[in-house]
């Protein structure tokens, strides 16, 4: 149980930098913070998503 808890850690935390970063790059080139907070979440969600597969992948 201890492991799928740090690997949900793992990919939370992965997917929370990806999404501040993602964010940073837009609003640097000059994007509104409106589509900066959507490009994040939309970062972060795809962090995630492909994160679960790849676990699930391994994992069977």
């Amino acid at each position: 149980m201890t492991h799928k808890v740090l690997v949900v850690a793992f990919i939370v935390t992965f997917a929370a930098l990806a999404a501040v970063v993602a964010g940073a790059c837009l609003r640097r080139v000059g994007a509104e913070r409106p589509i900066a907070l959507g490009g994040g979440g939309a970062a972060f969600v795809a962090t995630v998503t492909v994160g679960f597969v790849i676990a699930s992948y391994l994992r069977s």
